[in-house]
């Protein structure tokens, strides 16, 4: 959750530092609705089926699979190889996890976050790769209390990368090319 109130603010602050909108739409991404569709079917998984372990598991698996796939095919984006690293980084956490991103006892501490019963998206762990995993947290008590990964960081910082080389609107004209004639009065 934290992860995408971020990824909301960034695209926030690009808007208001006026960014041209259709800038974004102008980005030549092949099927664009992938991410969208990661995100609500793994918000499904996490909050409306956790109960129901094994399903959970394989849909938060399937849905890494999916945006990693989607990733590579739109490598030649710029800025989208930082979310791409960033995907990759928790992808391999959950991979050597069993399907859960590990997390450090102390950030989920932090956070005020107890693993209950049932699949959770973070949970206590001595992975081998438990760094790539969630160990930064937002504390108890703050708004979105959460933990959270360097893979996420990438993500966010990525998406900044994406939405920041897009042309502002508004701005002054292009100066002329140095090799354009000038024009004549007729």
């Amino acid at each position: 959750m934290i992860v995408l109130v971020a990824a909301a603010v960034v695209v926030l602050v690009w808007g208001l530092w006026r960014r041209d909108p259709q800038a974004l739409a102008r980005v030549p991404l092949r099927a664009p609705w992938v991410p969208l569709v990661v995100v609500a079917v793994q918000a499904v998984a996490l909050e409306v089926i956790e109960g129901r372990y094994g399903v959970a598991l394989a849909i938060h698996t399937a849905t890494y699979v999916s945006a990693l796939v989607w990733l590579w095919s739109n490598r030649e984006i710029r800025g989208l190889w930082l979310i791409g690293l960033g995907a990759l980084l928790n992808a391999t956490a959950v991979a050597v996890n069993g399907g859960v991103m590990p997390a450090a006892s102390s950030a989920l501490d932090r956070a005020g976050l107890r693993a209950e019963g049932g699949f959770v998206n973070s949970a206590r762990s001595d992975s081998a790769v438990g760094f790539l995993g969630d160990v930064f947290a937002v504390p108890a008590g703050m708004p979105l209390a959460n933990v959270f990964s360097i893979g996420d960081v990438l993500l966010v910082v990525g998406l900044a990368l994406l939405l920041w080389q897009l042309p502002r609107s508004g701005g002054p004209p292009a100066a002329p090319h140095p090799t354009a004639e000038p024009l004549q009065d007729a």
